[in-house]
């Protein structure tokens, strides 16, 4: 199917066949642009997906492109680039719990641990984008601005959140047991 066969397709509500045609098309293209940015088969793969998928939602705007491929293309790499900051933020807050040395067995480090434990305990509970902010700001000592341009939110988008999560902390904290 050409393009315009497949614009018609889409228009015309054969929505399996000029998907299943669209795949068979650019599922190469795309794949190739998704691993370009990801470097991972397996990452590549779901990013495609993401994109069929994206499209098929977005399938007026794909319909009325100048060209399926450019928007097909500039759709899977900015997945691919949306998988890569995802997981980039997952490996630095992996590698920083790694990081931290075992629990002592007892005396004021063993409370300390524990401390320790319920704070990661209670971190995990917050939405992802604003745990990170809370451990690059307080923990990390990095300024809002350079937190806001890692998470791509306003600066006082991402301070409200992270007032916000300190509070929900605290509760969670004193329903352990533990002081803030």
């Amino acid at each position: 199917m050409e393009d315009d066969d497949l614009r018609r397709g889409l228009a015309a509500g054969d929505l399996n066949r000029a998907f299943r045609s669209l795949r068979d098309r650019y599922g190469r293209a795309v794949y190739g642009a998704c691993f370009q940015v990801l470097r991972d088969p397996a990452s590549a793969e779901d990013a495609m997906q993401d994109t069929f998928a994206r499209a098929y939602r977005k399938r007026d705007k794909l319909a009325a492109a100048d060209s399926l491929a450019a928007y097909l293309l500039k759709m899977a790499h900015n997945i691919s680039i949306d998988h890569h900051r995802t997981r980039a933020r997952r490996a630095t807050i992996d590698r920083a719990r790694r990081a931290e040395p075992p629990p002592p067995a007892d005396g004021p480090a063993a409370i300390e641990a524990t401390v320790q434990v319920a704070l990661d305990d209670c971190l995990d509970g917050l939405e992802p984008t604003t745990r990170l902010a809370v451990v690059m700001h307080h923990r990390d000592d990095r300024p809002w601005q350079e937190i806001a341009a890692i998470v791509e939110l306003p600066v006082d988008t991402i301070r409200m959140r992270a007032k916000r999560a300190l509070t929900a902390l605290g509760d969670c904290l004193a329903g352990k047991g533990v002081e803030p």
